[in-house]
């Protein structure tokens, strides 16, 4: 009898597919955490989470938004010449205002979009913790473990929304991760060239 014919391979299954399946577990399992510690089937979205001191602020900055486009003035405040936010600079920070003008497209309570930014968040964290661990090579597992160690953080909690740009911190991985890749000589947005008498040189 003639020997059975080996079973054809499986094709590999592409990377970014690996990829996509180990964010969406990351982004489930941090926003069901979330639910979980916030109880968010109890409490009121459209109140909101803080309302003093610079919680007030933040909310009186998304309604800005909604009713005039931006955050940089107002002029229901301030009557009679308006509220000017020029003087006072956080640009820094103006990737956050746009994320929150892009949430006022689907909603026109200023309380229901700071509240939902607040808890979107700890996605956003645990994403960009996982994927830059995972990008410096360290394995699925312990970047899982470190997504939701640096998510769930004390500070996260503390900052509320009181200082939402504060509390939304899923850009500083990525700013450590430039920073080693400037450390190692390698820099993002770079490429390393060899020339001819053997040196290498960095080129945009």
């Amino acid at each position: 009898a003639e020997p059975d014919s080996p079973a054809p391979a499986r094709p590999a299954r592409p990377r970014w597919l690996s990829e996509a399946r180990d964010g969406a577990i990351v982004a489930a399992t941090s926003a069901l955490i979330t639910a979980w510690l916030f109880k968010i089937w109890e409490i009121p979205l459209r109140l909101p989470f803080l309302y003093q001191r610079d919680g007030i602020a933040q909310i009186a900055e998304v309604k800005g938004i909604i009713e005039n486009g931006w955050y940089q003035f107002n002029p229901r405040v301030c009557w009679p010449i308006g509220y000017d936010h020029h003087d006072f600079p956080i640009g820094s920070d103006n990737l956050h205002y746009l994320g929150l003008k892009v949430m006022t497209w689907f909603s026109h309570d200023p309380v229901l979009v700071t509240n939902a930014y607040y808890l979107l968040s700890f996605v956003l964290v645990a994403l960009s913790t996982f994927y830059v661990v995972r990008y410096l090579g360290v394995s699925r597992r312990f970047s899982f473990v470190a997504a939701m160690l640096y998510t769930f953080l004390p500070y996260h909690f503390l900052r509320g929304t009181w200082h939402l740009s504060l509390a939304a911190y899923y850009l500083v991985p990525v700013a450590c991760l430039f920073t080693i890749m400037v450390w190692r000589n390698a820099p993002p947005f770079f490429r390393e060239t060899d020339g001819a008498d053997g040196s290498s040189t960095v080129r945009f």
